[in-house]
């Protein structure tokens, strides 16, 4: 089962805003941590384990490889689900949970404030127009 199905079947209201991933160079892991920083997924990526892609040199490129698999899982909708909400990022975090960068973020969609906006108005000429003959 994926992280993103572990977090979203039991269909109860849990909002997610953040998810952590960290490197183990040394076993070649990679580890999936969400806002409470439990850990909810683990894997060993073979390759990785390598003592020959030990160093720190291929650091970049195992960064670049999760930066893709996100983007792909991404663009298939993963991300969608009601309980992601918004602002939304995937950060690439060291052993004490402190962020080293931004894999992957979705902001608000700006549009949306403006309808909020726009909404609350007529809302409030509403109410105005209503209870004109009250004042």
């Amino acid at each position: 089962m994926s992280v993103v199905e572990r977090l979203t079947k039991d269909h109860a209201l849990r909002v997610i805003n953040s998810l952590g991933v960290q490197l183990d160079l040394e076993a070649g892991e990679i580890q999936i941590f969400d806002e409470q920083e439990r850990l909810l997924r683990k894997k060993v990526i073979f390759d990785w384990a390598d003592s020959k892609n030990k160093d720190e040199a291929f650091t970049p490129q195992k960064i670049a490889m999760i930066r893709s698999a996100i983007n792909k899982v991404a663009g298939e909708g993963a991300f969608e689900h009601s309980n992601f909400m918004k602002p939304f990022v995937i950060r690439l975090t060291n052993e004490d949970f402190s962020t080293i960068e931004a894999l992957y973020s979705v902001e608000d969609t700006p549009g949306e404030g403006d309808l909020l906006k726009s909404l609350d108005r007529e809302l409030k000429d509403f109410y105005r127009k209503l209870f004109s003959d009250v004042e």
